[in-house]
Formats: structure tokens, sequence, C-alpha cells
């Protein structure tokens, strides 16, 4: 689980952002102008999950959330502020059970499991419109890059609590994030939903 240090240091650094949870901006006066730049770059978090919410939608799903974007929802938002479209941020858990995303397949194992014989790290993995949802088996939706890229979190699977990018739309290929979308992998796979989240924020605060 993520520790009580991490909530706290993600909670300073949105604080640092003037990101506010959504009870707090609907309550906060402020000149109209900040109010615009706040919902055009969406500075706001989305309402918290219950315990129960999340609950459920595991033993809907057959799956167990990572502990540390277990905290995020509950603790921190259920989305809103973080890596994706302008505007647009982190979608709620709950956006993967659109009928698009194909909510049948979370609890099926993602299948990738160890990087290819040889290699340290993953390789980006070709994906074509045949395999597609093979390779989105045991994924969860976090966020929309643009231009078709996401940002998936694993939720079933050897590489269970590892944020991978999804990049079928253009490259045709899935991968652990690269470049601007995530921090260097540490491992053999994505790095995790917390430092993820972090690397983006500490980002931010260094523009």
């Amino acid at each position: 689980m993520a520790s009580k240090d991490w909530v706290d240091r993600i909670l300073a650094k949105l604080a640092a952002l003037d990101v506010l949870r959504a009870e707090e901006a609907a309550h906060r006066d402020e000149e109209e102008y900040r109010r615009n730049i706040r919902d055009y770059y969406s500075l706001v978090l989305n309402p918290r999950a219950t315990q129960a919410e999340v609950e459920d939608f595991e033993r809907q799903h057959r799956i167990r959330l990572p502990a540390d974007y277990r905290t995020f929802v509950t603790e921190i938002g259920n989305g809103g502020y973080g890596p994706g479209s302008l505007g647009e941020g982190l979608y709620p858990f709950q956006y993967s059970t659109d009928p698009y995303q194909r909510a049948d397949l979370l609890g099926h194992p993602f299948p990738l499991a160890e990087p290819p014989a040889g290699l340290d790290q993953w390789p980006p993995v070709p994906v074509s419109k045949e395999t597609l949802w093979h390779y989105r088996s045991g994924l969860l939706v976090l966020c929309h890059y643009g231009c078709g890229i996401l940002g998936c979190l694993v939720v079933c699977g050897a590489r269970h609590g590892e944020v991978w990018t999804d990049d079928y739309a253009n490259g045709e290929v899935i991968g652990p994030p690269i470049g601007s979308f995530g921090p260097p992998p540490a491992s053999g796979g994505g790095p995790t939903f917390a430092v993820w989240y972090e690397h983006f924020l500490d980002g931010q605060l260094e523009r």
C-alpha cells in the first residue's frame, strides 16, 4: 500500500500547483479569470471514491486494484488532475466500464509477463487489429494523452500494478512508458502508479 508519507507528499505537491479537490474548488471564492484557468487546465481532483465503491468494482470484475492506486482514488481523488489531454487528466476508475473499453476483459490476465530472452526491458510490442483486445486484457485505462494514445494500469496478470502505454492508434505498439509518458523504467516493465503520478507532478513543478 502507498504510505501515508507518499499521500502527504502528493497532497503537498498538488497544493503547490494550486490543484484543489472538487468540493474545495466549488466553494472557493476566486476571480473569474482564475476560475477559468482552473477549468481550462483541469486543476481539480474528482471526489474521492469510497472503499465500498472500490470493493464493488473489484468484485464485479474479479480484480484487485493495485494498492497505491486504490489509496489514490480513496484518499486523494478518483481521477482529475494528472497525465492526459488538456482538460481531461485522469479518468475515474469506472471509466473502464464504458462499453467501448471492453470491461469484460479487465479480469483477464495481461498477456505480457517477462521481457523477451536476452533483454532487460520490454521493447515496444507490435499490436495488430486482430490482437488488439488480447493485449488490452487486464488493462484499466488511466488517461488519454491525445491522438488515441492511452495510459493504462495493469490490474490483472504478472505485471500487476505497472503503468503501460497503449499506442495502437499511431504506432500499433504497446509498451512501458518512454519519453514524456513516464519515468525511465526501473524494472523489466512499467513504473508503479505511485512513481508514474509523482513523476508527472515533479515535471509540472519544474516548469
